[in-house]
């Protein structure tokens, strides 16, 4: 990060200290690789944006923001055929319960402190 700092990149060394972040959270609760891994990539952001945008590329003349909701629905329902099931969805599950202690204990430790 510091090189990326040294080159003026500092917007870009801010967001991977940030991932850094989420990736140490999503290691914390030890989780399975298959549900780490697809928790920690944009893939499936990614993914569904490029449909919408495959799908309103086709569109010359933007009328109102009802045509612009419309189209973006349809390039949803178009990406949403082209999702597969995500690898590790059957240990979301444990991710669920992990969320919930670490939630208590955060409270717990709000509710203790002076």
């Amino acid at each position: 990060m510091l090189w990326l700092e040294r080159d003026g990149e500092d917007s870009a060394a801010a967001r991977l200290r940030e991932g850094l972040e989420e990736t140490r959270a999503a290691r914390k609760f030890e989780l399975p690789a298959g549900l780490r891994g697809f928790l920690l990539t944009t893939n499936a952001v990614g993914n569904l944006i490029s449909s919408v945008r495959g799908v309103a590329r086709n569109v010359r003349c933007w009328r109102s923001g009802d045509m612009i909701a419309g189209w973006t629905a349809l390039g949803v329902s178009h990406a949403e055929q082209l999702f597969h099931r995500s690898r590790g969805c059957r240990y979301l599950p444990l991710l669920a319960r992990a969320v919930r202690h670490e939630t208590l204990k955060i409270d717990q430790a709000e509710e203790a402190a002076p």
